[in-house]
């Protein structure tokens, strides 16, 4: 989709279901307040037929 990316504080809070679609869809949005930043991104949760021999093999940053 490569939509927005960077959010206000309160234009997050207006939109916080569009952070969260693309979120999952197009990677990290941030929200920018002073002081500091919010990284929002979507994990996804293993597949409920894969074994944890393969899960441990892909190890701990397999979602990033």
């Amino acid at each position: 989709m490569n939509e927005k990316t960077d959010w206000t504080r309160a234009e997050a809070e207006r939109r916080f279901r569009e952070v969260l679609d693309f979120a999952r869809t197009d990677g990290p949005q941030t929200i920018v307040e002073d002081g500091g930043e919010f990284i929002v991104r979507f994990v996804p949760t293993p597949e409920e037929n894969e074994s944890a021999a393969r899960i441990l093999a892909r190890g701990r940053h397999s979602y990033d």
